[in-house]
């Protein structure tokens, strides 16, 4: 309690951040006492080479795009006003990014976010011929240009499906846009595609209806187009030329012969790999249908020619999840399956025979819309943030390390002096967690740490401050 008193009293920690008046399962640090994250749980990952684990975390005190590491360690947590989806590791430019969507508030318009390896934004795409980016997906494609999703609403006559004389129907919206400009290249509508009797969910009484909900694509090799449909429990494959519809893998007008324990519901992020098709199987009750069994992990082969789908593997949370909205499924390079249980708190690693690996989860009610894992490197341009004070016992010095996004940090080392252009080294500890705290035998006025890689060299040095003493 001296260490934080003395931290208030300076004003590097504002009084109460780290003791209270913030909602339990609530990250804070001395030495960055503007972040607060949710809290993440994490049992013991025995895969340590698969990369680390990307969230955007909603519904908590703040969100905003986040990456921990494969022990479940916090490496970069950026606070966004709004809400956050997509957080994956792309390449643009022959070099890797961050990218993910953000928007839904009062004062901001959506949008799609890149960031280079010093969290610069290198990119940024609004909305174009009338249609915001929708959170669901996007994907810088290998030409360098993205696909994004908007909707948009058309009236009519719905009374044919239930509905309305004079109804409104969402019109899901696929565009390439160049990176850069923000022009479109290329658009294509769900509606004239895929009509509007595919749908399972029953038509709302009023609202515009929102009949087949994409959520996912991806351009496969050629350019043509995989997309997944919540609301008509479908997958599509759209020919890039003409924008028609080459095969529909289930929901009611299913081009594949479904084996057993291939089909699903309410689907969610769906990628094609060769023969392999992956999605998240939502399993949801929505529409008002009921669930037949719990969500779940799905992986089954496409014969394109015999034109049947046959199943590999199902991957179940142990307990069972059911899972009303969202959800990933990603095959990683060892071939374990990483799962994002989409509005359910957790996310999960299983090995490729369906044993589960590991398990993480935020507290009850935040949730992250997707999850992955990749392998990231990342160098802030800023320099490290630190906190001083007086130790409790009012002999030396507790020092509080932090480098918020910094992935090459291996150790710390304290420097202090008298005045502060003569400091000079007076401990050293390896690198702990997110924030490293340091006791240092040390009651000298002027305390600054040096970030150090794995070689020893420095990385970075953060300011110098002074520690009162009490």
């Amino acid at each position: 309690m001296a260490a934080l008193a003395a931290l208030t009293a300076l004003g590097i920690l504002p009084s109460g951040s780290l003791a209270s008046g913030l909602p339990p399962a609530t990250l804070s640090f001395y030495s960055q006492p503007a972040l607060h994250p949710p809290e993440v749980q994490v049992n013991s990952d025995p895969d340590t080479r698969s990369g680390d684990i990307f969230l955007t975390p909603s519904h908590s005190y703040q969100t905003g795009p986040m990456i921990l590491g494969p022990q479940g360690e916090l490496i970069w947590f950026q606070p966004v006003f709004g809400w956050v989806a997509n957080l994956e590791m792309q390449r643009y430019q022959g070099r890797p990014v961050l990218t993910w969507w953000q928007g839904k508030t009062p004062t901001s318009k959506p949008e799609d976010v890149v960031v280079n390896s010093a969290y610069h934004v290198v990119a940024l795409l609004h909305g174009a011929n009338g249609y915001a980016p929708d959170l669901h997906e996007f994907q810088i494609t290998p030409q360098g240009t993205a696909l994004i999703d908007g909707i948009g609403a058309v009236t009519g006559n719905l009374t044919k499906y239930g509905g309305r004389a004079h109804g409104s129907v969402k019109d899901d919206v696929v565009q390439e846009r160049d990176l850069q400009t923000g022009q479109v290249l290329w658009q294509w509508h769900s509606l004239g595609h895929v009509p509007i009797s595919a749908s399972y969910l029953k038509v709302p009484s009023s609202g515009s209806y929102d009949y087949f909900h994409l959520n996912s694509i991806q351009q496969l090799a050629g350019g043509n187009l995989l997309v997944s449909a919540r609301d008509t429990s479908a997958v599509y494959l759209i020919n890039r030329q003409t924008g028609a519809i080459m095969w529909t893998l289930g929901g009611k007008h299913s081009s594949f012969k479904m084996g057993a324990g291939t089909s699903f519901q309410w689907q969610h992020d769906a990628h094609l790999t060769g023969q392999r098709l992956t999605l998240f199987d939502d399993h949801w009750g929505g529409g008002g249908y009921p669930e037949t069994s719990p969500s779940s992990a799905l992986v089954v082969r496409l014969n394109t020619r015999a034109m049947k789908a046959t199943l590999v593997h199902r991957y179940n949370h142990t307990p069972a999840i059911l899972t009303g909205t969202e959800g990933s499924t990603e095959t990683l390079p060892n071939g374990n399956v990483f799962v994002g249980w989409g509005s359910d708190p957790d996310f999960s690693e299983y090995s490729s025979s369906g044993r589960q690996l590991f398990n993480g989860n935020f507290a009850v009610g935040v949730k992250s819309y997707r999850a992955y894992r990749f392998s990231w490197s990342g160098q802030p341009p800023g320099p490290p943030a630190l906190a001083v004070a007086s130790s409790a016992s009012g002999h030396g010095t507790t020092v509080y390390a932090s480098w918020n996004g910094a992935t090459a940090v291996a150790t710390w080392r304290v420097l202090a002096g008298s005045n502060p252009y003569a400091l000079h080294r007076v401990a050293r500890a390896r690198k702990a967690g997110f924030e490293t705290t340091i006791n240092v035998r040390s009651s000298l006025p002027y305390f600054a740490v040096r970030a150090l890689g794995s070689s020893g060299a420095v990385l970075g040095t953060s300011h110098t401050l002074t520690v009162r003493r009490y």
